[in-house]
């Protein structure tokens, strides 16, 4: 069944490029159109042998990196055909129009005429549809236009693959609570989340990045959940990295819906079983506190909060409902302040908001505003992670209850980001007082 619909896909897909080659011979003309024509030939089989090359890859991290890749080169292929097929099914529409026109045309005109003899009498062809004469045609206008929609595109996707991929920025956000201990007034938080760093090519890029949360000077770090892709070992090279995340009251962590190696194929259940057991052993010797449906206690001052730490909670059949947030919030006390860490904002939508009232913060991750947006502060925020998560990006209030969602400090798929940067969040908590 799996290679049936692998087939499919890729005969729609070929069918794609005939279409589009189609409209380059329409633009270009003479020996440019043979030089553009070639490449364009020559970069699909390309992508058509790095396609069956990677289906027959195994499950190692590098052949996992590689199918990334060309996934990531089917999305941005897939992107630009999206936003270029309108143009050319305007204009074979239009073309087909001008067809059946002329071929009603030549029927009425031969009907009149009486005519006995067909051998004489003009056909009515697709081709007659295209127009000849001076200046640029109807057909050579939709082409151009389907090739620069596509290309603009392009451009801005590379851009956000060479570049945006580590534009790591620091979003501060200051949030006040009534019910915050006094000796916590100004405590701060750095929550980094989505690392997935099988995806990652430069040591460089993410030391730079993860030296910006340091420098921040937090008094503890979250890290919410997806820190790899696949396979707990894609970590493994960056465990030295890792150790450099470090606070005054610690780092705390929990699992997002990559960590759990359920998009993995292993060969035997104790298989996946050791998975999770590195998981478990490299977060530790990272020196992080990884929560799995549970709850400490940050101590200031004889003061205390609660951070509580749940396992991926998601919506719909494609994500894991692991977490248990009634059995991790167990022993405490309504009244305490309270912060929780769940990977996915749609278990804040469903379960948190209708459940736990005296949750004063959530901390979540997992959506990367899709990785490509429109973020103008106070004019616009636009992702199409929109159309699946209401709550897809920063901040969202709702009475007493915050919401705060992290666009990831990593890439899934696509080898960029455009608009949504990868984002470091350094919260302030203020305690509101009482005028006497």
């Amino acid at each position: 069944m799996r290679w049936i619909f692998l087939l499919i896909v890729l005969l729609f897909w070929l069918g794609i490029d005939l279409y589009f080659y189609q409209a380059i011979k329409t633009v270009f003309k003479g020996k440019q159109n043979n030089l553009i024509s070639r490449i364009y030939i020559g970069l699909c089989v390309l992508l058509y042998a790095l396609i069956g090359v990677s289906i027959t890859l195994n499950g190692a991290p590098a052949a996992l990196n590689y199918r990334n890749l060309i996934v990531s080169v089917l999305f941005i292929g897939f992107i630009i055909r999206l936003l270029a097929l309108p143009w050319l099914i305007l204009d074979d529409l239009r073309r087909l129009l001008i067809w059946i026109k002329k071929a009603i045309s030549q029927q009425i005109f031969t009907r009149k005429s009486f005519r006995s003899d067909t051998s004489t009498r003009p056909k009515a062809t697709f081709a007659d549809a295209t127009e000849t004469g001076k200046g640029i045609t109807r057909s050579e206008f939709l082409s151009k236009g389907a090739i620069i929609t596509a290309g603009i595109p392009l451009v801005g996707l590379v851009y956000g693959a060479v570049r945006g991929a580590y534009a790591y920025t620091l979003h501060r956000v200051t949030l006040s609570f009534p019910n915050l201990p006094p000796s916590f007034d100004g405590f701060t938080l750095v929550q980094l989340s989505d690392m997935h760093l099988g995806s990652f090519g430069s040591h460089r890029d993410v030391e730079r990045g993860l030296k910006m949360a340091m420098d921040t000077a937090p008094d503890c770090v979250v890290f919410t959940g997806d820190l790899v892709n696949n396979r707990s070992d894609e970590a493994l090279p960056w465990l030295s990295l890792l150790k450099q995340i470090r606070a005054p009251h610690g780092v705390y962590s929990i699992l997002g819906n990559h960590d759990y190696g359920d998009y993995q194929q292993w060969d035997s259940p104790q298989a996946k079983l050791d998975n999770m057991s590195l998981m478990h052993k490299i977060q530790a010797d990272a020196g992080w506190n990884l929560m799995r449906n549970e709850h400490r206690l940050l101590e200031k001052n004889n003061e205390r909060i609660v951070l509580i730490g749940v396992d991926n909670w998601g919506s719909g059949r494609r994500f894991s409902q692991y977490g248990d947030l009634a059995e991790a919030v167990k022993g405490i006390c309504d009244d305490s302040f309270q912060i929780l860490l769940s990977h996915d904002p749609s278990h804040f939508e469903e379960v948190v908001r209708k459940n736990f009232p005296q949750i004063d913060l959530t901390l979540s991750g997992h959506t990367h505003g899709m990785q490509a947006g429109i973020e103008i502060p106070g004019v616009v925020k636009w992702s199409p992670s929109s159309w699946v998560y209401p709550h897809w990006a920063g901040l969202y209030t709702f009475g007493r209850q915050y919401l705060y969602v992290n666009r990831g400090f990593g890439f899934l798929g696509y080898p960029g980001r455009l608009g949504i940067w990868p984002e470091i969040t350094h919260i302030t908590l203020k305690k509101i007082y009482k005028l006497p």
